[in-house]
């Protein structure tokens, strides 16, 4: 559903911005 996509996009980002 969005909510886990959602969810999945933010730990990805914040992976990537550190």
């Amino acid at each position: 559903n969005l909510d886990s996509k959602i969810h999945h996009n933010n730990l990805l980002n914040n992976i990537l911005a550190k």
